[in-house]
């Protein structure tokens, strides 16, 4: 048994010529041979159409295709609704109203990315100057523990060029140890410094890796925050 299948949506249109022969729309016989020589009318109660909903139903030849498809377009149809339809005017105006709906909206997401983005670089930017402040005191305190480690190995020399000094004879035995003394105490303060500046090298380490942390962490969430956007034309 030979089936035509007609699946109406909308589209550029149809002509009425098209639209008759699909609903085998005639008023006489002649119009149905032009159409096929294989057509048989007295079959045609065999031809049904699936409306909303999966119902089968007979052939609606009222109704032409294209108007199905401006039925498609502005709504249902006004039998299965019992709506009033919109006229071409209203349908316009309606999506007008839509399209500056969506625009509006599209403008406070613009607004608001815009001020998501100066909010994340003025955090980036503070975060820039901490890094660059934390950067230099790293490498301040890394020069003072080198100058203490130096002065500590100088104070180290003047004790071992004592004890040749006191056991040639060149200085006495007391004179030594008062030097000696002298020399050992400083060797105590500048080891308490180079206890306390590695201390703080330590802490300046720890507070500029989590300040790069954080500059990395905005930057991403900068990055992926923004998402242009476009209005829809009117």
């Amino acid at each position: 048994m030979a089936k035509q299948v007609l699946d109406i949506r909308a589209g550029k249109g149809m002509t009425t010529s098209q639209s008759n022969e699909f609903l085998r729309n005639a008023n006489g016989g002649e119009r149905l041979k032009r159409w096929s020589g294989n057509y048989d009318s007295t079959r045609e109660h065999l031809n049904f159409e699936i409306k909303k909903g999966g119902v089968i139903c007979e052939v609606d030849k009222k109704t032409s295709v294209p108007k199905r498809i401006k039925i498609l377009e502005r709504g249902d149809r006004i039998s299965e609704t019992g709506a009033r339809h919109r006229s071409t005017e209203e349908y316009h105006a309606e999506l007008r109203e839509k399209l500056m709906s969506e625009n509006e909206q599209l403008s406070q997401t613009i607004e608001g990315q815009q001020t998501v983005i100066r909010e994340q670089r003025a955090t980036l930017s503070g975060l820039e100057k901490d890094i660059k402040h934390a950067t230099a005191r790293f490498k301040a305190l890394q020069t003072m523990i080198a100058n203490l480690e130096s002065k500590k190995n100088r104070l180290l020399e003047e004790v071992e060029q004592l004890k040749r000094d006191r056991d040639s004879g060149k200085i006495s035995a007391e004179e030594a140890k008062i030097r000696l003394d002298r020399i050992q105490k400083e060797l105590e303060e500048v080891d308490e410094k180079i206890a306390d500046k590695t201390q703080k090298l330590h802490t300046a380490e720890l507070q500029l890796a989590q300040l790069q942390t954080k500059t990395l962490s905005a930057e991403r969430k900068s990055a992926s925050r923004y998402e242009p956007v476009k209005a829809t034309p009117l």
